[in-house]
């Protein structure tokens, strides 16, 4: 987070018992209330705040703008909302709180043990900050000596960006509730989505907000969705057994994953099984743009016994493609490539996670273009070569990596995109299931599964959606995490938890030296379908 090295000068006006401040962000510049400009008035449980000018430089300079917030009291919580009219087009309103106690804040990804993101963090001078989409919601929460305290949430019927930072300034704590328009949407007026303030835990502010997208938003709860095939509403365990490594490793061919999922299915009903299959492809990442078989994992033949075989054991195959990469070095790129970059709102390109993929220490990636979904090129060609490969090979599920990757861009809307892909796809093969990485709470309406880091507070993922252990988990025998770019990390037991299936994931050894650990999680899923599931028929 950065910092002006000035006062910036904006009033503070006392409204519903917090502080607050008001500032808008241009194209251009950003501006605060002209002081001399502003009225304050209460009417019963609303307060009402407008300014007729604007300004900016800390104060020393005036502009042409408007500016309302209206906070009204219902019971226990405040309910903000306002407009803005500016002489440039608007990309955020800002609502500042000043001087809140000592606290630490708290988002809704929870605990991150794979990538030290989210969860609990201590309110320091230097700040901390959290974005959505980035985190699963837009709902935050402030604890005091540890205890629940304040959550805050937007209620937005669009997927826009919306950011919480919280730092030490002065007395206290200052809090920024931060809303920036779609940026195809920039245009001189904007009007703010309902900011809710209430007492209560991060659970409670999730739940509410799960509330809220049910009503608002139409998203539908596991029992009642429409887009599960009903084959995979049998699912109990999934099989993630990987292929082919960046580098060109190869953990598993086609035949030895095959002698895997037979090995599984003497154990368990086929039909409980689903066989994840990253690095199928070929090079892992490295491939995405240009899907086929791979010669040295078994080729064409190969793979259409593969798939033929899980079929043959009751069991269903999911290869994994790349919801928004392409190798850019592929001589298909230029047809689709050039004019699907996903870009900000102020047209940079988007970079994405940039792995050390060949060890240089450089994370330089320049071959991985990160591609908009919601581009219509890129998307014909994904629905193109996904749907061939689902005819030719007659797998039953398709998994999409990076869905969680979002940009505010200013041609296509990236959540629209992903919609879109997985309405075609669905089309033009009912019974496929379509699933993703990780997710935020609107992607929840459009993949039934995901593959997904531990679910956050509350644990609501689990109402609407079902996930599997993530390709960057270990496997069981050295903590290899096999195609994925984290390499080895501890292996981590499982237990019995609704909408989580158990899963095993295999590299090259896993077979041979983990089988206690492979029988422990067959046992798991037995025990999740006799609890959670509804009996196969004979």
């Amino acid at each position: 987070m950065h910092f002006y090295s000035f006062d910036s000068g904006d009033p503070v006006f006392e409204m519903g018992g917090l502080r607050i401040s008001v500032q808008v962000i241009t194209t251009i510049n950003l501006y605060g209330l002209a002081p001399e400009a502003c009225r304050l008035e209460k009417q019963g449980a609303m307060w009402r705040l407008r300014a007729d000018r604007l300004m900016w430089a800390g104060n020393q300079e005036r502009a042409a703008g408007r500016v309302e917030l209206a906070v009204r009291q219902e019971g226990p919580r405040l309910v903000l909302s306002g407009s803005a009219q500016a002489g440039e087009p608007i990309r955020c309103y800002k609502i500042i709180i000043h001087d809140l106690p000592p606290c630490t804040m708290y988002d809704s990804l929870g605990d991150q043990r794979f990538w030290g993101m989210g969860g609990e963090r201590e309110v320091t001078p230097e700040g901390v900050l959290s974005i959505y989409p980035g985190v699963t919601a837009p709902v935050w929460a402030l604890l005091r000596d540890g205890q629940p305290w304040l959550t805050f949430r937007s209620q937005d019927r669009a997927v826009r960006p919306k950011r919480f930072a919280a730092y030490w300034r002065g007395a206290g704590v200052t809090v920024e509730l931060i809303f920036e328009e779609d940026a195809r949407l920039w245009d001189q007026d904007l009007s703010l989505p309902e900011w809710i303030v209430e007492p209560g835990s991060i659970q409670a502010g999730l739940r509410a907000h799960a509330s809220f997208l049910e009503a608002e938003c139409g998203l539908v709860r596991w029992s009642e969705r429409r887009d599960m095939p009903a084959w995979a509403r049998d699912i109990s365990l999934v099989l993630s057994i990987h292929g082919m490594h960046w580098s060109g490793y190869i953990f598993n061919t086609y035949a030895q994953a095959l002698k895997t999922v037979d090995w599984v299915c003497q154990r368990i009903d086929g039909r409980r099984v689903l066989v994840f299959l990253p690095g199928w492809e070929g090079r892992f990442y490295w491939q995405y743009g240009d899907y086929r078989p791979d010669p040295r994992l078994g080729g064409a033949e190969g793979f259409a016994q593969l798939c033929r075989g899980i079929r043959e054991r009751g069991g269903h195959a999911m290869p994994m493609f790349g919801a928004n990469c392409a190798n850019a070095w592929f001589d298909n790129f230029a047809a689709f490539g050039p004019q699907s970059p996903i870009l900000s709102g102020t047209r940079l390109v988007f970079q994405g996670n940039r792995p050390d993929w060949d060890l240089s220490r450089s994370g330089d990636t320049g071959w991985q273009a990160w591609l908009n979904p919601g581009a219509p090129a890129w998307q014909d060609e994904l629905v193109r070569q996904v749907s061939c490969l689902v005819t030719r090979f007659g797998f039953d599920a398709v998994f999409f990596d990076t869905t969680e990757a979002w940009d505010n861009d200013p041609d296509h809307a990236v959540f629209d995109g992903l919609r879109q892909l997985a309405s075609r796809l669905r089309d033009a093969h009912p019974d496929l299931l379509v699933a993703a990485e990780s997710w935020y709470d609107r992607l929840l309406g459009v993949f039934a599964a995901f593959h997904a880091a531990p679910l956050g507070p509350g644990a609501w993922m689990a109402d609407y959606a079902r996930r599997w252990a993530h390709l960057c988990e270990a496997e069981p025998s050295r903590g290899s995490t096999g195609v994925h770019e984290l390499g080895h990390t501890p292996y981590v037991e499982q237990g019995l938890t609704p909408g989580y299936w158990p899963t095993i994931t295999f590299v090259e050894d896993t077979f041979e030296k983990a089988q206690p650990k492979i029988e422990e999680v067959i046992a798991l899923a037995r025990e999740y379908a006799d609890r959670f599931l509804a009996p196969l028929p004979s």
